[in-house]
């Protein structure tokens, strides 16, 4: 945007400058008064665009800044992947039966699965009467010539293996729109980084396992969306999604892992442990998350110096663990 101000008001002023005319034969001169003043007027907003884009840059390369923003986007991703109300068409993927296997649509080129476009591809596996089954998922890198999708019934065409493939967006770089796990790795990599050496923030490090935490504990409380989109009882997209599990492992395993010098930090993962186990109602993630407090608590016993953080930092993980225990019993969990 600033760009663009900046070469327009410079086009603008050239433009001007050529239609100002002095002395010719008949000593009359031009000068355009009203297209003068707007040159000045934009070289002043001009002035006020380059203040805001310094103080916008200043801005954008905060750790807090940057980590609002991946934040969001994790936000974004949850509430897109894992809606609180699941969409109807959904049905699990024991429940369905699959037709014979007809094609194999293959990447034609090496990246990263940006997504795929669920809703065209259920519109086009119904108008051809077919079931699409990803054998990739958002976030997986593939080479040339792997397979992204199975095509299950209908008849195999060419015309459809190449719509089929120009359904899934293949990309450089990963984007967090359709890949939960990379949002959550963006935030674990700004607490990792500001627990180096060289860099030595662990206040930093907490807020982004702060931020991890309300997020997660969001998509643990909500029900993970069936593999199967249907139509008319028909099985036509068959998707893999990230489980939780995957996401508590990255998290907690950072944890342990990169952590132990600073008690404040694992007390911060401790507490993301807790709000995950207390907010989900699925055995299986209080389970890991259980898992992941008692490895918690036998490396700090092992690794942490601070004899006072340790204690601490041992009695918080059994806490949390006792009341994730507490919170699973009464849901009906697993003892």
């Amino acid at each position: 945007m600033v760009l663009g101000i900046f070469g327009a008001t410079f086009l603008y002023s050239l433009t001007v400058l050529r239609s100002i005319r002095s002395l010719d034969a008949d000593g009359d001169t031009f000068v355009p008064d009203i297209a003068v003043n707007v040159a000045v007027l934009l070289a002043v907003v001009d002035v006020g665009v380059l203040v805001y884009f310094i103080h916008h840059i200043a801005q954008s390369v905060q750790a807090g800044t940057l980590s609002a923003r991946v934040r969001q986007e994790l936000r974004d991703a949850v509430d897109l992947l894992h809606p609180d109300d699941p969409p109807t068409g959904l049905a699990d993927i024991a429940e369905a039966t699959l037709p014979p296997r007809r094609a194999t649509v293959r990447a034609t080129r090496a990246g990263v699965v940006l997504g795929i476009d669920d809703t065209a591809a259920v519109a086009l596996a119904t108008r051809h009467d077919l079931t699409l089954v990803l054998r990739c998922r958002a976030g997986d890198h593939v080479l040339d010539g792997d397979p992204v999708v199975d095509i299950h019934g209908g008849a195999e065409t060419s015309d459809v293996v190449a719509t089929v493939r120009e359904l899934v967006d293949l990309g450089d770089d990963r984007t967090p729109r359709q890949d939960i796990l990379f949002a959550v790795e963006q935030l674990t990599e700004i607490a990792v980084r500001a627990l180096s050496t060289g860099t030595n923030d662990p206040y930093t490090a907490r807020n982004a396992f702060d931020d991890l935490s309300s997020e997660l504990a969001r998509l643990a409380s909500r029900p993970t969306p069936p593999a199967v989109r249907t139509f008319d009882r028909r099985p036509r997209l068959v998707t893999t999604h990230v489980r939780v599990t995957e996401c508590v492992d990255h998290v907690l395993d950072a944890v342990r892992l990169y952590a132990m010098s600073s008690p404040l930090v694992v007390r911060a993962g401790i507490r993301a442990a807790e709000r995950i186990g207390t907010a989900t109602t699925s055995p299986d993630v209080a389970s890991r998350v259980s898992m992941h407090l008692a490895r918690l608590a036998e490396t700090c016993e092992r690794d942490m110096t601070d004899p006072s953080g340790r204690a601490d930092c041992i009695a918080a993980a059994a806490e949390a663990d006792e009341r994730i225990r507490h919170r699973t019993h009464a849901v009906g969990g697993y003892s």
